[in-house]
């Protein structure tokens, strides 16, 4: 994010977009979910991921009539696991549940 701030002109190849490398490492270690939470919490309308040509890595790339001065999003808390959270500390315990013991005299 800071790195996109930062940039004064359209720096890919054609000039016409904004780009920055996403770590490697990240790229090696990041499962598919972990991607799309990063997308999420970048506010760029335009943003894309991609690796370039006669380039190693993958890049976030911008277009250059986007505004670069917007915050990162913060990511929001699960409803589902608030619901889940609140479901058990509202309910009661449960005693355990008796048995019959029925014998059969013959």
């Amino acid at each position: 994010m800071d790195k996109l701030k930062d940039l004064s002109a359209p720096n890919s190849p054609n000039k016409t977009h904004f780009m920055v490398e996403i770590s490697p490492h990240f790229d090696a270690l990041a499962s598919t979910k972990n991607n799309d939470r990063l997308f999420a919490m970048l506010p760029y309308k335009s943003l894309y991921f991609t690796s370039i040509k006669d380039r190693h890595g993958v890049y976030a790339m911008i277009n250059k009539d986007e505004r670069r001065d917007v915050s990162i999003r913060k990511p929001r808390p699960s409803i589902r696991k608030q619901l889940a959270d609140s479901k058990q500390a509202t309910s009661p315990k449960k005693a355990a549940a008796r048995t019959k013991k029925n014998e059969l005299e013959v």
